[in-house]
């Protein structure tokens, strides 16, 4: 759980969330940011990524997968190789708040 990171590990999950949080304006995405990095929520919210062997975690390879999943956000994103531009990285990515899309207001 993001909760027993140590500060500098829970900055850079609170930099990647801010990422994609961004997308709406200020008002918006400061009050989701301090939702999901309130106490509480680190407490329930975990990250998990895969890779290969060879390369383990790289953003950079097909295969490597990261999520942070907590209360309310989720935020998933896997790299493989592009079918228009071959040999080079494609990213699939995702960010959902569970309590506030899909017909609901943010």
């Amino acid at each position: 759980m993001v909760s027993s990171l140590n500060t500098t590990q829970k900055a850079l999950v609170t930099a990647a969330m801010q990422q994609w949080v961004s997308d709406y304006p200020t008002d918006v995405s400061n009050g989701l940011l301090s939702v999901y990095t309130s106490d509480a929520a680190l407490a329930d919210t975990y990250i998990a990524w895969a890779g290969n062997q060879t390369s383990g975690v790289n953003v950079d390879v097909k295969g490597t997968y990261m999520r942070i999943d907590g209360p309310r956000l989720w935020i998933e994103l896997i790299c493989q190789n592009g079918f228009v531009i071959r040999n080079t990285t494609h990213y699939h990515t995702m960010y959902r708040d569970k309590t506030m899309d899909y017909g609901n207001s943010l």
